[in-house]
């Protein structure tokens, strides 16, 4: 199921900084330049040695924060080589804790952009606990929600692997969603899944490398937002129903957990418009990057600052994998 692109580093070919020569420039200058390279106090920590920084080169650069070993060491921008760009955190030279990493996007025919973007939590320049990703198709300029073709996944991450979470699959206005555990290969694997599609079915129990094996079968009313019908079925490899039993077949007090679990489930996921928010949050994020990060000012800008480190740790207050977690089996995160 991972659609990931190899990422490869670009961040350590930069440059090679003579620490005693650029402290000794700031002192004297307050700012040391050469070959494209700017740097200076950064105001922010008046008494520490961090420094900002501005790079540009012919196809890539960098604003940031350095530490006093000349290293990567705060929020700062990212543009590679090969057009990839991160926008978030760094701690010893790679990217740490919060950060939102955007590949270079494909173009299709037809004008089609094919998109892919992953905003969360970082270790050591891998995806790590929680993010969200996502993977969309849509025309150039578009910033309609309804209009892209959008795959996304919510939840946790284990050095770059998916761990437990939830999956999006959106097409025109048909989709489904996917909330449980995955395997070593990124396939859908869990004794307890959830499996809830635009047409208003639910799906609870057994699934195995992306193949749903036995489980409960919710249909609602779309309207009142009432369980209409309900049984247990069995599968086959292609997903065909081999048996089923219907609700009077069904242990009642079994049937009536199974209920209520779906019905909360349902009311949470429908309870926020989780994704298309998580859409204008990546505008957002895209055009306060267009509009502000082209100088190494805005690091000491009161009012840009805080706004650049609000942008890339917003994440948690769209995730629905953390609501389902919450509010239908009352885990603490």
């Amino acid at each position: 199921m991972s659609k990931t692109k190899e990422m490869k580093e670009s961040q350590n070919d930069y440059i090679e900084l003579n620490a005693y020569k650029i402290e000794e420039k700031i002192k004297k200058d307050k700012k040391y330049e050469k070959k494209g390279i700017l740097i200076k106090k950064w105001e922010e920590q008046e008494n520490s040695k961090q420094y900002i920084i501005q790079i540009k080169k012919e196809k890539d650069s960098f604003i940031g924060i350095l530490n006093e070993k000349f290293e990567r060491e705060g929020y700062g921008y990212n543009k590679f080589k090969n057009g990839d760009k991160y926008f978030g955190y760094y701690k010893e030279d790679k990217r740490n804790t919060h950060g939102i990493y955007f590949w270079n996007p494909i173009k299709k025919k037809d004008n089609i952009l094919k998109k892919e973007i992953y905003y969360g939590f970082w270790k050591n320049n891998k995806k790590d606990k929680i993010g969200c990703y996502i993977w969309m198709e849509e025309e150039k300029g578009n910033k309609d929600f309804e209009k892209a073709n959008f795959d996304t996944y919510i939840g946790l991450f284990n050095e770059d692997k998916y761990k437990k979470g939830t999956y999006l699959s959106k097409k025109k206005n048909d989709y489904y969603l996917y909330y449980g555990e995955f395997n070593d290969k990124g396939k859908k694997n869990d004794n307890n899944a959830f499996f809830y599609s635009s047409s208003d079915k639910l799906i609870k129990g057994k699934i195995e490398n992306d193949i749903f094996i036995e489980g409960y079968i919710g249909i609602f009313d779309s309207n009142s937002g009432k369980l209409i019908d309900f049984m247990f079925c069995n599968f086959d490899e292609n997903s065909n129903i081999n048996s089923m039993k219907m609700d009077n077949e069904i242990d009642k007090e079994i049937s009536n957990n199974i209920k209520n679990e779906m019905i909360t489930f349902r009311n949470v996921i429908l309870s926020k418009d989780y994704f298309t928010n998580i859409y204008l949050k990546y505008i957002e994020i895209k055009d306060f990057i267009k509009n502000n990060m082209n100088s190494l000012e805005v690091l000491n800008d009161t009012e840009i600052y805080p706004k650049i480190v609000s942008l890339c740790t917003g994440y948690n207050k769209i995730n629905i994998y953390v609501d389902i977690e919450k509010n239908v089996y009352n885990r603490k995160l």
